[in-house]
Parts: structure tokens; C-alpha cells; sequence
């Protein structure tokens, strides 16, 4: 419900949305005060409903998963697993150990709930407008309104399927990208996910000899490890394991 408000000059944003018919459709993504107007950066254009071959989803979670009890409704994350020990990997002919790999790119959260399964949103704020907008949109993400244990995802069943591997092979972590960024990338599982899904990699507890084998020429993006000089080795990693496509790795070293 809309109603009409009174803003001092100095309080008045030049990019606020003054026209009704410009508000139809949007989302409110960040909580509006009663007396605050209508900031671009606070709406969205975001579709958080499922389309054809897309289901809800929902999983347990935890503060420190949820960037801090940042992801809120709306937000597209990166979803990162991270391993309890290392994972011995060839990459490029070199001999590598893995400690975490990203899955999924782009997934759509329709919902983070506390306990109680009430929604978590940003504590109301009257906008800072001495801030930029990322500035204030940040700031106002530190203030939440409960604690997240439920996260709700739009997935088709490929993302289900590597979510679901990540969770039983590691720790789940999600990423938040620029917060004040209008991206709508579509979601997507990642080519690292590609190329090790089938692989030993989400088996907790693989044997210490069991070597995983990207194959084709590995770039540098979506897996964090290092790589392993042959003389800390009693000899080099046996290639075990054959998987079909090429995937992103990244020496956290560098």
C-alpha cells in the first residue's frame, strides 16, 4: 500500500521514483521506512518465483554460511564447497591439493528464515545520503532481523543435484557478489562441477592415494588449493580418476 509523504529538500534523492506506474512490478528488496522514498538501489525487477523446469528448494544454513547473516531475499549467490582435508588433484599436468571448489553460480535465494520461520530482512533504516547507494545498501545488511537457519532456492534439478553433492562431500558456503549490482545472470553449475561430477572428490573420507583428474586445460577461477612440488612428494600423484570436461582452478598462493 502506497501513501504520500512530505521530504525536506535536503533529505530529497534525484534518482527516487516519483511516479507510481514506475513502481509496478518492482520488488522491495531492502525495507522503506514510512517516511522514506523510493530508492532504485531498494527495489528490484527480480522474478523470485520458480519457471518451467525450476522448483523451491530449501536447506538448512547458518550464519557464518550466509556471508555472515548477509544473503537476503532476492539475492544471487555463488555456492562454494569446502573440504575438511585436501583433495590430491591433477591439473594441467601438475600435482595440486584442493580445498575448496565453487559449484554454482548465480542461484536465486527466495528466502532466509530464522527459527520460527519468519522471513529475515534489514532492520528499517532512514537512508544516509551523505552514503553512496552501496554504501548505505552494506551498512544496512549488518542490521538483521534474526539469525538465518533456513535458506529457500529456485534450482533445476542439475544445481539440485550439485548442491546436493556439495553438501554431503563438504562444507556448503555461499558467496555474495557486489550487493549494489543489477547482473541477472541466469543460475548455472559451474565447469569445475562438470568435470569432477562422477569423480571420488564429495566422498568424505576417500583413500589418501585417490587422486582426482581434471582433464583438458584447467584456467584459474573457481578452485582454491595449491600446488604440490614433486620433492614434498614421495612421488608423483597417480591419475585415478577420468572425468569429461575442462574446469577452473586457482592457486590461493597467488
Amino acid at each position: 500500500m502506497l501513501q504520500e509523504v512530505v521530504i525536506a529538500n535536503e533529505a530529497h534523492s534525484a534518482n527516487a521514483i516519483l511516479d507510481v506506474d514506475q513502481l509496478i512490478g518492482l520488488t522491495v528488496v531492502v525495507p522503506i521506512s514510512e517516511q522514506e522514498e523510493f530508492l532504485p538501489w531498494k527495489l528490484s525487477k527480480k522474478e523470485i518465483v520458480p519457471k518451467e523446469g525450476e522448483r523451491y528448494f530449501s536447506f538448512k544454513t547458518d550464519q557464518i554460511a550466509n556471508v555472515n547473516n548477509m544473503v537476503r531475499k532476492g539475492d544471487r549467490v555463488d555456492v562454494w564447497v569446502e573440504f575438511d582435508t585436501p583433495k590430491r588433484a591433477v591439473l594441467n599436468g601438475q600435482n595440486w591439493h584442493i580445498g575448496a571448489i565453487k559449484i554454482i553460480e548465480g542461484l536465486m535465494v527466495s528466502s532466509v528464515k530464522n527459527a520460527e520461520g519468519i522471513e529475515i530482512t534489514d532492520e528499517k533504516t532512514i537512508s544516509v545520503f551523505s552514503q553512496s547507494e552501496a554504501e548505505q545498501l552494506r551498512n544496512d545488511r549488518g542490521k538483521a532481523t534474526g539469525k538465518a537457519e533456513q535458506n529457500t532456492y529456485i534450482m533445476n534439478d542439475d544445481i539440485y543435484t550439485a548442491y546436493v553433492l556439495g553438501s554431503i562431500g563438504g562444507k556448503v558456503k555461499l558467496a555474495l557478489p557486489n550487493l549494489a549490482a543489477t547482473d541477472s545472470a541466469e543460475a548455472k553449475v559451474t565447469d569445475v562441477f562438470q568435470n569432477v561430477n562422477g569423480s571420488s572428490i564429495f566422498i568424505k573420507g576417500m583413500e589418501e592415494d585417490q587422486v582426482i583428474n581434471f582433464t583438458g586445460e584447467v584456467s584459474t577461477q573457481n578452485v582454491r588449493g595449491s600446488q604440490v612440488e614433486k620433492e614434498d612428494e614421495k612421488s608423483s600423484f597417480t591419475d585415478t580418476q577420468d572425468t569429461s570436461s575442462s574446469s577452473n582452478v586457482e592457486n590461493s598462493n597467488e
